[in-house]
């Protein structure tokens, strides 16, 4: 209880201030600090209204009450849980009052979820997975267990799309400080990029506005993704690539073939195997963190030098060998979303 363990000469200060000399709390709070004496500003208010409504500093004795939790309550609380895991300490206190007809604390029971070894985090965000694609996604995997893939000559491609945003998604200040509000724009500029990374280094980066239609996408294919290809991979390359519309169309899948070019297929809906996303990733938080472009040309200006200067081979062999990492745990999770 706030005011316990404030001394009662500590007290009766507070109590002269706010009685005969009609100071506010925050006020008297603020002296009490300048003197070095450290109490919260709830105290400070809680002495106030105790003393008004009892007509005495004293701590009252307390009564010792047993806790009222059982076993049975615990058990409750526990399959309450398992039904459905986003349940609050609020929610808990609901069905617990409908249930049992007793009304528990909050704090009893976020204590009693910690000894049954409930915590909270911040959920994970993933793709959605259709039953059929993690099918597919096991036998894939199965598959390069049994070929033993290194990706040595494997070409990892892919689109992202960038916003004209200059905020990192976290920030800090002293705490003496206001917090600032960072204006956002409601509909942000954005633009798109093309890619590829294998282990022998990275593709040039394409940047483009609007959609990509199949026609534009074979260009790409063209300018960008051919001529590094053959410099890099002489004796041949395989292309890493999603199941988008644009490139499975029958006009890119003609080019490709003409062009000698080895459409390596992936199980759809499966970001988690393409190490390129985990690239896009680190060059969102470059722009917002250290680049903060606030219009189109910084924004592009952003994408490229960290293209030239953060995107080296070394960092492409890093996140191509995170496969490792990520390959048993789509095996773990039965094919389902993983945080790779």
């Amino acid at each position: 209880m706030p005011g316990t363990l404030v001394r009662p000469e500590v007290r009766l200060k507070i109590i002269r201030a706010a009685e005969i000399r009609r100071k506010k709390p925050y006020d008297i709070w603020k002296e009490l600090r300048r003197t070095g004496v450290k109490i919260s500003k709830e105290t400070v208010k809680n002495i106030i209204l105790r003393y008004r409504s009892r007509g005495h500093i004293r701590n009252l004795k307390r009564g010792g009450r047993r806790p009222r939790m059982t076993d049975e309550h615990a058990k409750l609380i526990h399959s309450l849980m398992e039904e459905n895991k986003e349940r609050t300490s609020v929610d808990l206190q609901k069905e617990l009052l409908k249930r049992t007809g007793e009304t528990f604390s909050t704090s009893q029971i976020r204590k009693k979820k910690r000894e049954l070894g409930w915590v909270c985090y911040n959920t994970k965000y993933g793709q959605s997975i259709r039953h059929v694609n993690k099918v597919k996604r096991l036998i894939h995997i199965r598959e390069l267990a049994l070929t033993k893939e290194t990706y040595h000559n494997v070409v990892f491609t892919d689109e992202c799309t960038v916003e004209l945003d200059n905020h990192a998604r976290i920030t800090f200040r002293k705490k003496d400080e206001k917090p600032v509000i960072k204006g956002r724009p409601k509909h942000p500029y954005k633009l798109h990029v093309w890619a590829g990374i294998s282990k022998r280094g990275a593709t040039p980066i394409f940047i483009f506005e609007g959609i990509m239609k199949q026609e534009f996408y074979v260009d790409i294919l063209k300018q960008a993704l051919v001529p590094f290809g053959r410099k890099t991979f002489p004796e041949g390359f395989r292309l890493m690539q999603d199941n988008d519309p644009k490139h499975t169309s029958n006009y890119a899948k003609r080019f490709m073939e003409e062009a000698g070019i080895t459409w390596w297929k992936t199980p759809p809906e499966s970001p988690d195997l393409n190490p390129i996303e985990k690239l896009w990733h680190e060059m969102k938080e470059f722009l917002r963190k250290e680049h903060k472009p606030t219009k189109k040309e910084e924004l592009v200006q952003g994408i490229v030098l960290f293209w030239k200067q953060r995107v080296t081979p070394e960092k492409c062999r890093t996140y191509i060998g995170n496969l490792r990492k990520a390959i048993p745990a789509v095996v773990e999770s039965l094919g389902m979303a993983t945080r790779f």
